[in-house]
C-alpha cells in the first residue's frame, strides 16, 4: 500500500507514510540561521499579540492542555506502527534509531510524570524485541535560546541536540569513534559546553586516539607552527628537533593578522618576522589573506589561542579533528583574568604545553574540564638560557664607553583587558630620562599591541605620531626600539629591565638581573607573579621621582639586595629543566613525537 499509495488509507497507514515522508526532511533542511531567528520574532510577536490576558494570568491552569492522558489501545495502536516501522528499517538493511528531542523547559519542568514514565516503559518493548534503540534527549538541558516555540528547535538548538545526539549513539556503540574524526573542532567545543567533563574528556581522548593512530601510518607527517606574531616565536631548537626526525616536516605559518592586518606598522612588523624565519633557514609560509589556503597539516602548535585573528583555514569551525591540535603558550600565565582557560579552544587540545607549574595548577582548578592532557614542559623560548657554550650577542647602541644597558618594556592594556599599562603617565618621562642619561644605553621593547591602544585611547592621534615617538627614541645616540622574535639575546646582555608587562615579569627571571616594575591599582596577579614581584623593586608607575630614584640606585648604582630571593624563586617554580630532566623543546618533541611513532 505504502509502494502503491493506495487511497484506501487506514491511520495506521497514514502514520507509516508520515514517518519515512520527505516532508519530515524538509523540516530543517533549508532552514538558514537568518530564518531561524526570524521564526523566533515572528513567534514572539504572535504570542505577545495573540494570547489574552487571561491566558497569561492563569497560564498554571492552561499547563494541563499540555499533557492529556493516552488511552492504553491508543498507546497499543501507535506502537504497532512503531515496530513496523522498525521491522521495514530492518528488512532494507537500515539501522532504527528512536529519538526523543528536548522541548523548552516550560515542556520539561512541568509534563506530566505519569506520562512520561508509562511513554519510556512502552520505549522498551520494541527496544528489547528489535535491533532497535531509542535515545532519549527529553532532560537535555538547553535554554530558551534554542527554540522558537516551547516545542520546536532554533537552528542553535538543533546543533547542540545533534551533537548530545552523536555522543549517545557513541555511547551506545552504534556509532565507532572514527565517526568523530571527521567532525570540525566547533562540534567538540559544543559537546564541552553540554557535557560533564569527564564524559566530554573520555570522548575526545578517544577521537585523539583514533586520530593519532590514522597519522602513524602516514610516511611524512606534517607539522605546523601557527603565530600571528613573530614576537610569539617558540624558539629555533624545537622546530630543528623535528627537522632533524625524517618522519616530520615542519612549517611556520605567519599570518598578517585579520583585524588590524592593513595598519603600516603591523605589515612592517609581519615582512620583518618572515625575513627573521628566513634568515635562520625556517621553511615559513607568510599568509597575507583572510581565505589564504593552507596545505593540510597533520599537527598543529598554535602559538596563540586567539583564533579569530587568524586566516580562516585556523577557525574551529574548518578544522577536523584528523588534525591534532597543540599549544604552546606565546608567555607566562601571570594574571588573575582567568577566562583565558576556558576559551573554547582551549577544549579542543590534543596536548596543552604548560609554562610553570602553577599555571598547570590553575588550569586543573579554573577550566571548565580541566587539564586532562596539560603537560609541564617548561617555556622552549628560554632554553637558549640553559646552553652553557652559547654566547649571546646584541648590538646595543652606547654613547658613553662600559654604558648600563636596560630594556624598558611597556604593556598595551592602557584601558582594557588585564590594565597593566603605566605607559600613559610615564612616556614622555622615560624619553626624558633616557636623553639626560647617556651613561644608560636604552632599548624600547614595546608590546606588539600598544600601537592600538595608544591610539585608540587617543594618547596619540594616530598611528603616524606614536611612529614618530619611536623615531624620536631611535634618533638618541643611546637608544634603539627593538620589536618582533629573538629578543633573548637581548635579555641576555641586559643590566636590567624596567616594565609593566606581563609574560616578561616570569621570562626576565631567567636572566638573573634586577627588574624594576611599574605598579597600578587595576594590576591583578597570580601566586607565580606575585612571588617574582615580592623579590623585585616596585614603583607606582604615576610616581615619576620614584621611577627616577629607584633606576638610579638599582641601575645606575648597582645596588640589587633582592638578587639572593629571586635565586631561590627561581629554583623552586621556573627551573623546568631541573624538574623534567631535560630542556622545554625536547619534551615537546619527544611528547609529540613518541605519541606518533610507527606501532611494529
Amino acid at each position: 500500500m505504502l509502494a502503491l499509495n493506495v487511497p484506501e488509507e487506514t491511520p495506521h497507514d497514514r502514520l507509516l507514510k508520515t514517518l519515512i515522508s520527505d516532508n519530515v526532511k524538509r523540516l530543517f533542511a533549508n532552514v538558514t540561521a537568518e530564518q531561524a531567528d526570524l521564526n523566533f520574532e515572528r513567534t514572539k510577536a504572535a504570542m505577545n499579540a495573540n494570547i489574552p490576558a487571561k491566558a497569561l494570568i492563569n497560564w498554571e491552569a492552561e499547563l494541563d492542555n499540555l499533557t492529556k492522558k493516552l488511552r492504553p489501545k491508543v498507546i497499543e495502536k501507535n506502537l504497532n506502527v512503531l515496530k513496523d516501522y522498525i521491522k521495514l528499517c530492518l528488512q532494507n538493511g537500515a539501522k532504527p534509531v528512536g529519538v526523543i528531542f528536548p522541548f523548552a523547559p516550560i515542556i520539561r519542568q512541568n509534563y506530566d510524570e505519569e506520562l512520561l514514565t508509562l511513554f519510556r516503559l512502552a520505549i522498551r518493548q520494541p527496544e528489547e524485541s528489535y535491533d532497535f534503540t531509542c535515545v532519549d534527549l527529553f532532560d537535555l538541558p538547553l535554554g530558551y535560546d534554542c527554540f522558537y516555540n516551547t516545542a520546536h528547535l532554533n537552528l542553535r538548538g538543533a546543533a547542540f541536540s545533534s551533537t548530545a545526539l552523536s555522543l549517545r549513539l557513541y555511547e551506545k556503540k552504534i556509532l565507532a569513534v572514527e565517526n568523530f574524526v571527521d567532525m570540525p573542532y566547533s562540534y567538540f567545543t559544543m559537546l564541552a559546553g553540554l557535557l560533564p567533563k569527564d564524559q566530554y574528556n573520555a570522548l575526545i581522548d578517544d577521537v585523539f586516539k583514533a586520530s593519532a593512530q590514522m597519522i602513524r601510518r602516514k610516511d611524512k607527517i606534517k607539522i605546523g607552527f601557527v603565530s600571528y606574531d613573530a614576537s610569539m616565536w617558540c624558539g629555533d631548537e624545537l622546530y630543528n628537533f623535528f627537522a632533524r626526525d625524517e618522519r616530520f616536516e615542519p612549517t611556520i605559518f605567519l599570518c598578517l593578522r585579520t583585524d588590524e592586518g592593513n595598519k603600516e606598522s603591523v605589515q612592517k612588523d609581519f615582512r620583518h618576522g618572515v625575513e627573521q624565519f628566513k634568515s635562520r633557514g625556517l621553511n615559513v609560509v607568510p599568509l597575507t589573506e583572510r581565505t589564504a589556503a593552507v596545505p593540510a597539516q597533520d599537527v598543529l602548535i598554535f602559538l596563540t589561542p586567539y583564533l579569530d585573528v587568524l586566516p580562516n583555514a585556523f577557525q574551529m569551525s574548518n578544522m577536523t579533528a584528523r588534525t591534532l591540535t597543540t599549544y604552546i603558550p606565546y608567555g607566562f600565565a601571570v594574571s588573575q583574568l582567568y577566562g583565558y582557560f576556558n576559551i573554547p579552544f582551549m577544549f579542543v587540545l590534543w596536548k596543552n604545553f604548560m609554562e610553570s607549574k602553577i599555571a598547570l595548577k590553575l588550569f586543573e582548578e579554573k577550566s571548565k574540564i580541566g587539564a586532562p592532557r596539560g603537560l609541564y614542559s617548561g617555556y622552549p623560548k628560554l632554553d637558549t638560557f640553559f646552553a652553557k657554550k652559547q654566547k649571546l650577542k646584541f648590538n646595543w647602541k652606547t654613547a658613553r664607553h662600559k654604558s648600563k644597558k636596560i630594556i624598558w618594556a611597556p604593556h598595551w592594556s592602557i584601558d582594557e583587558g588585564v590594565k597593566y599599562a603605566t605607559f600613559q603617565w610615564n612616556f614622555r618621562f622615560m624619553y626624558d630620562f633616557a636623553k639626560a642619561h647617556p651613561e644608560i644605553s636604552w632599548v624600547v621593547k614595546p608590546h606588539p599591541n600598544l600601537l592600538f591602544s595608544a591610539v585608540k585611547t587617543g594618547l596619540f592621534p594616530s598611528a603616524e605620531a606614536f611612529e614618530a615617538y619611536l623615531k624620536a627614541w631611535n634618533d638618541l645616540p643611546n637608544a634603539q626600539v627593538y620589536t618582533g622574535a629573538y629578543y633573548q639575546a637581548l635579555f641576555a646582555t641586559s643590566d636590567g629591565m624596567i616594565l609593566d608587562s606581563g609574560s616578561f615579569i616570569a621570562e626576565y627571571q631567567y636572566v638573573d638581573k634586577p627588574m624594576i616594575f611599574l605598579s597600578r591599582d587595576t594590576q591583578k596577579f597570580n601566586e607565580l607573579a606575585e612571588k617574582i614581584l615580592a623579590a623585585s623593586y616596585l614603583v607606582d608607575g604615576r610616581d615619576l621621582r620614584g621611577i627616577a630614584t629607584t633606576m638610579q640606585k638599582v641601575f645606575i648604582e648597582g645596588n640589587d639586595p633582592l638578587r639572593g630571593e629571586r635565586r631561590k624563586l627561581f629554583d623552586e617554580y621556573l627551573n623546568y629543566p631541573k624538574a623534567n630532566g631535560m630542556l622545554a623543546s625536547e619534551f615537546i618533541y619527544r611528547s609529540i613525537a613518541d605519541d606518533l611513532k610507527e606501532e611494529h
